[in-house]
């Protein structure tokens, strides 16, 4: 009876589905082991070796030790995804990942009779795991490959210089709201023309990457040929609104257009779709500018805007993209978001009370004009 229950334990752990090795005594034979426990270790001769012998080839690997300390110590030992190098037959080394526990195998009377190792082979999960990361890793490389080419191209864009004016003074800045955020379709210019005006204009093309980027840069180059031949501010949008009707990258495409006049001080705008100029006023005030009624290039039914005009020619226009600042004094972002600024500032004097009339018949003359208090300052 006692035989058959050996038999049967015996036949029982063989078949188990892991590695298993029961090991006996001080030398720690292999009394009885898994068919798995043979198949990552085939042409071995198992059963009554001792473990010091049999994966003599893992010596260097822990695993030998391993086996004799839970015998010592009577404490067990277990471990995840370690990686194992076995000797074959042929002369190759098999590489496998292991999740394994090693306990003692106590007698009856609580004495250590052996151990009892017992292995998993994770080796196809712990391979695809770090193909996964080096794939993922590859493809942070390839991104951030890309944002370079795309940050450059845009700086290849946008004005590599600024006009230097008698009359006014003109800087600009482009920066990422966030580090992680690609560049794309917002855009500055600063524009000087034959009547001795100057144009400021910010734009913000839908989206990011080298898509938004083309577009932006044909759009600027659209208005920046109307103003530099003399076209008004409606004119120039309207060229750049029949541009993006032809390009959807460029629907719905916001912009902020003004026009400088160095003389007098005064500044007309208009915006389509986008936020109207922000004063800051020479205490900290800060006001929006009343909008102009235009929506952004290229939507069906899009109405068109009236140019607007304000006195004194400091202001800032401000969206969380993209942003141009006209002031005196040391230039405060607006908003700490903002990708891009432009500030102008007119040399000397203070503007009057009132600005002087316009003509009427053009679409891009002021449907109204007012002025500031002496002395505004603006940021």
């Amino acid at each position: 009876m006692g035989h058959d229950v050996t038999v049967t334990v015996a036949s029982a752990i063989e078949q188990l589905p892991f590695i298993l090795a029961v090991c006996e005594g001080p030398d720690l034979r292999v009394v009885a082991y898994s068919a798995a426990t043979q198949a990552v270790m085939p042409g071995r001769d198992v059963l009554g070796k001792p473990m010091r012998e049999l994966i003599q080839d893992l010596r260097g690997q822990q695993f030998v030790d391993a086996y004799y300390q839970v015998y010592r110590s009577g404490e067990p030992v277990s471990g995840q995804e370690w990686r194992v190098h076995l000797d074959m037959p042929d002369g190759e080394v098999l590489e496998l990942w292991v999740n394994f526990t090693i306990v003692p195998w106590r007698d009856a009377g609580g004495g250590i009779r052996g151990v009892i190792g017992s292995g998993f082979d994770v080796t196809e999960s712990v391979k695809a795991r770090l193909a996964a990361v080096s794939e993922a890793e590859d493809m942070q490389v390839r991104l951030q490959q890309s944002r370079d080419v795309v940050n450059a191209l845009q700086r290849e864009l946008l004005p590599a210089g600024l006009p230097v004016l008698p009359g006014a003074q003109i800087a600009a800045s482009y920066l990422l709201a966030d580090a992680d955020t690609s560049a794309g379709g917002d855009w500055f210019d600063a524009v000087t023309r034959s009547d001795g005006t100057v144009a400021l204009m910010v734009g913000d093309v839908v989206g990011h990457g080298v898509t938004a980027s083309g577009v932006m840069g044909q759009l600027r180059a659209v208005l920046r040929d109307r103003l530099d031949t003399g076209a008004d501010i409606a004119e120039a949008l309207e060229a750049a609104d029949r541009f993006a009707r032809r390009l959807p990258a460029a629907h719905a495409t916001t912009v902020c257009l003004a026009v400088l006049d160095q003389t007098d001080g005064t500044l007309s705008y208009c915006t389509a779709g986008h936020p109207p100029p922000l004063v800051v006023s020479a205490s900290g005030e800060t006001r929006f500018l009343p909008g102009t009624g235009g929506t952004p290039l290229a939507p069906a039914g899009r109405s068109r805007c009236a140019a607007r005009c304000w006195r004194p020619a400091t202001c800032c226009c401000s969206t969380p993209t993209a942003s141009w600042n006209a002031r005196a004094g040391p230039f405060r972002a607006a908003r700490r978001s903002s990708r891009t600024w432009l500030r102008t500032a007119r040399r000397g004097g203070r503007c009057a009370r009132r600005a002087p009339p316009r003509p009427s018949g053009s679409a891009s003359r002021p449907s109204s004009c007012w002025s500031a208090p002496p002395g505004t300052a603006t940021t």
